[in-house]
């Protein structure tokens, strides 16, 4: 079969790039992965828990900061605003800027060496690596109170951090912290560059009680801390078990400055260790044992885990009397009637009482009559109804009625 020329040349432009912009497009990325594998300034890195190859070539270096260019392919999903991890330098990276290049992600990334603090309106502390330039000293301010002349603080510091969701929420004079010294925040700018918050910031004084947790270092990138302001609770804090197959209702309350804040109150989300059913937050134990129910509040940062004890089913004790004897009785000869105590259908040796007659004592004479059982003498040709009882502590616990027939 012959070889069609034009479509062998066809597949093979298609394979490079197709048109002569997409070929260039297709030789500069083809030059970037060989870069990746042979040049001296391919770098590992890590970003989001990933591992990338990337190329970090030196940008420009001044005495606050340090820049560089960072390359790499698409794919790997670098953009604006990523913190990436420097393997070899064991160094965090902020990428601020992105430049024109079309083939393959190029960007500019600054070394993020501190980590800022700050509180959010949930007493949440959040945490997050951020490129700081400075500080810059400028005019000294002098103040003069109650005779005592000083100069207050004049430091400026420019901070570049990630956008999210938590950093947006930074607004002027929010209070951060970086390396224990508190600022105030001056200018925040949000719009100038996608992905990007640069942040001025001016040195405040630290109070030493109010800023302690704003101070401390950081457990994670964000971190509950309760306050009168806002308050956690749940049912789960009153108890330490419940019983099996008792569904149980799983609810937490957030209140914040003395109301309850619903939509993070339900926000909630409860898992289970252990045999249970957890459906809409209806749980529901379904084997006797030791059951662990774990709580988060991702708005909060929050996260509990409340240990139970499953119990079986408590179910009380079924105790009563009953009079055993005949119902109907004619009116000749003698009946006995006798007392019997049952504690869940099993017999057993009853309470000491007394027996009583309600009506018609001139039916019968008795001749047995002690705490266990009572021996009736019918009076020949006398008809009626008797309501025989039997009384413990003071108390009817059981009653028979007895019916006396005329032998005809």
């Amino acid at each position: 079969m012959a070889i069609n020329t034009y479509e062998l040349l066809k597949k093979r432009l298609q394979a490079n790039g197709g048109n002569q912009e997409g070929r260039m497009k297709q030789g500069k990325l083809k030059t970037l992965l060989g870069a990746l594998k042979y040049s001296e300034q391919a770098e590992t890195v890590i970003k989001d828990g990933e591992t990338h190859r990337v190329i970090l070539n030196k940008n420009k270096q001044k005495m606050d900061y340090d820049d560089k260019n960072i390359s790499v392919p698409f794919e790997a999903g670098f953009k604006v605003g990523d913190i990436f991890h420097w393997v070899e330098d064991n160094s965090d990276w902020i990428i601020y800027l992105k430049e024109g290049q079309d083939a393959y992600f190029t960007g500019v990334c600054r070394k993020a060496i501190y980590d800022v603090r700050w509180k959010d309106e949930y007493n949440v502390y959040h945490t997050c690596k951020a490129a700081v330039r400075g500080p810059v000293e400028t005019k000294i301010v002098g103040e003069f109170k109650s005779g005592i002349a000083f100069d207050k603080p004049n430091y400026t510091l420019y901070c570049l951090l990630p956008r999210n969701e938590e950093t947006i929420k930074l607004k002027r004079y929010s209070r951060v912290s970086i390396d224990e010294r508190v600022w105030e925040v001056a200018v925040v700018d949000s719009v100038s560059e996608p992905g990007i918050i640069e942040v001025q910031l001016l040195e405040d004084y630290k109070n030493a009680i109010e800023d302690e947790d704003l101070v401390k270092p950081s457990e994670g990138q964000c971190e509950f801390i309760p306050s009168e302001s806002v308050k956690i609770s749940s049912p789960l804090d009153d108890i330490d078990e419940i019983q099996i197959y008792e569904p149980f209702h799983l609810w937490m309350n957030v209140e914040k400055d003395g109301k309850t804040d619903k939509e993070v109150s339900e926000s909630a989300e409860f898992t289970v260790k252990g045999k249970a059913s957890l459906v809409d937050n209806l749980l529901t134990p379904l084997e006797v044992g030791p059951l662990e129910i774990s709580v988060k509040i991702p708005k909060l940062c929050y996260e509990k885990t409340y240990s139970i004890n499953v119990t079986d089913v408590d179910i009380p004790s079924v105790a009563e009397y009953e009079i055993f004897g005949d119902d109907k009785v004619k009116s000749f000869g003698s009946n006995e009637y006798v007392i019997k105590y049952f504690i869940d259908g099993i017999e057993v040796e009853p309470e000491q009482g007394t027996w009583e007659f309600v009506n018609n004592k001139k039916l019968f004479t008795i001749s047995k009559n002690d705490s266990n059982s009572i021996i009736f003498n019918w009076n020949i040709g006398s008809v009626g109804n008797v309501k025989l009882q039997y009384v413990v502590n003071n108390n009817v616990v059981a009653t028979k009625e007895i019916k006396v027939e005329s032998l005809i």
